[in-house]
């Protein structure tokens, strides 16, 4: 994981990326004191190698570090803990991560590597996503800060609504207990609505900082514009980013939604017309609990080059074969890739590209004329 933008600060909260062997355990940099983490930070060596956070120098003293921030236990820093930790709990829930036996042990299984870096950040930052119980219908996340065998809690899940390349995001709806859930929650715990996706659709999904005092501050116009300035910047680096909110669902909304719900799940007419594409309720009632989201941070995740795809890809370009690249991410980051796999020379030579276009033609990410090949 390349970093995460905090909610109590802008890009200085960006983690660098840096190459570490697996299981190192990272510290705060810049400070005179620096000492290695308290144990709840850091993975396990099946997730390590996912994580590669570390902080920019002078983090500390500024207050800008999230390790200062996750155990600030100050008055001040209270309300900020609760937010970053309550983002921990989201990136520990919201996925689809399984964990499979292979061997004499157990490794996690994930439809993409950015689903494990994001597994693998929350642990890092102390709460483990340690097992799925599809049978319960729950998740087990450990909150390592009780202790390195303390029981996992168990997060209900209560509808999960999958990352579908028409919405760009996915959202969880869970009940957590309430020793994950933020200071005053019930016993009972209290539901959440887990939402990530692309920066485009999420952050139209906010809550009006008008709302309420949380809205007010969370979804701030100095905070949203702090954080498509640093998602900016990570897309012109290569690094494939996303956004997460949520908000708690009450109960008088909750019970009758679900029941709404589970009724559209069942109707085949619905079911068959989601498939199409045409409208639906099961897409429109996901929407309906999709909204009045409270801006939580953003992610930036570094999928590495396989050993030799530049390489082979100028091969190609050089025996006459046409290479298009075909992608899903931001404008900065596809130029930065095609860049680093030999498709174009630098990022500044890509076309001039226009954002109101929904569809950017393969042609304009093609390899450069083809020089004969050697005899």
């Amino acid at each position: 994981a390349g970093g995460a933008c905090a909610p109590h600060a802008s890009s200085a909260s960006r983690g660098a990326v840096a190459e570490l062997p697996p299981g190192t355990q990272l510290q705060p940099l810049g400070s005179p004191h620096a000492r290695p983490l308290p144990a709840h930070y850091g993975c396990k060596a099946a997730t390590a190698p996912f994580v590669r956070y570390a902080e920019r120098d002078g983090a500390v003293e500024a207050g800008e570090s999230l390790y200062g921030a996750l155990d600030d236990g100050s008055a001040k820093g209270v309300s900020t803990r609760a937010e970053l930790q309550l983002l921990m709990a989201h990136l520990a829930v919201n996925h689809s991560v399984l964990y499979e036996e292979v061997g004499a042990g157990t490794e996690l299984s994930a439809s993409s590597p950015d689903e494990l870096a994001l597994v693998a950040a929350a642990e890092h930052f102390g709460y483990e996503f340690a097992a799925r119980d599809l049978g319960a219908g729950c998740v087990l996340v450990r909150n390592k800060r009780e202790g390195a065998t303390a029981p996992a809690h168990a997060v209900r899940i209560l509808a999960v609504f999958p990352y579908v390349s028409s919405r760009k995001r996915m959202t969880t709806l869970v009940r957590l207990p309430q020793a994950l859930c933020p200071p005053g929650a019930p016993p009972s715990g209290r539901a959440y609505a887990f939402t990530k996706g692309a920066d485009n659709v999420l952050l139209e999904r906010l809550a009006p900082p008008s709302a309420s005092a949380e809205a007010a501050n969370a979804n701030s116009a100095e905070r949203v514009a702090a954080l498509r300035q640093t998602l900016g910047g990570w897309a012109d680096e290569a690094l494939r980013t996303l956004v997460f909110g949520a908000r708690a669902v009450p109960d008088a909304e909750l019970e009758p939604w679900l029941r709404r719900y589970a009724l559209a799940l069942e109707d085949p007419r619905e079911r068959a017309a989601q498939k199409d594409g045409r409208p639906n309720r099961i897409d429109a009632l996901q929407a309906e609990i999709e909204v009045d989201l409270l801006l939580q941070g953003g992610s930036a995740v570094e999928d590495e080059l396989q050993d030799g795809v530049p390489d082979a890809l100028r091969d190609l370009g050089r025996a006459g074969v046409k290479v298009w690249m075909l992608t899903g991410d931001k404008v900065g980051t596809a130029k930065n890739i095609a860049a680093a796999c030999s498709l174009l020379p630098s990022p500044a030579a890509a076309p001039p590209h226009h954002d109101h276009r929904p569809v950017a033609t393969g042609a304009s990410l093609s390899a450069p004329a083809a020089s004969p090949p050697p005899p």
